[in-house]
């Protein structure tokens, strides 16, 4: 991303496309380890057509773990998923002011990209934030 001010950012700019996601036969452990290998702390649950069902994330995985799910699939716990009509999502055409508003505003690390009909589109998190603002400044960014 060249040098451009962050108030004409848009989620397409700074978004991570072909996101990881599981669906919901995906054993917890398996998910676990997903997240370990990847390094990351969340991944979206998805259906065979990618639409976004949940997301889960090390704090729910070690809950279903220590309810002796580990090997259980994680439709087994979808009534302890967050919904997805309180998923906060934004679309690719959305502005940077909006990924950055509910960034703050809520405590989430990572807001889902979807499409006009529910499919999983990418993610934006709080360091593709950080990297906007430091190549919004001329700095070359990890």
């Amino acid at each position: 991303m060249d040098k451009l001010s962050v108030r004409f950012l848009k989620v397409e700019d700074m978004m991570t496309e072909n996101v990881l996601s599981v669906d919901l036969q995906v054993l917890v452990k398996d998910a676990i380890l997903m997240l370990l290998q990847n390094r990351i702390s969340g991944i979206p649950v998805v259906d065979e057509h990618k639409k976004l069902l949940s997301i889960v994330t090390e704090a729910d995985l070690m809950k279903f773990a220590a309810m002796g799910g580990l090997e259980k699939a994680l439709t087994s716990f979808r009534d302890k998923m967050i919904s997805t009509d309180r998923l906060i999502t934004v679309k690719k055409g959305d502005p940077f002011s909006e990924v950055f508003k509910n960034l703050l505003l809520h405590p989430v690390r990572r807001i889902v990209v979807v499409d006009d009909f529910g499919h999983l589109q990418g993610v934006v998190s709080r360091s593709d934030v950080l990297k906007a603002f430091m190549r919004s400044e001329g700095y070359s960014a990890v």
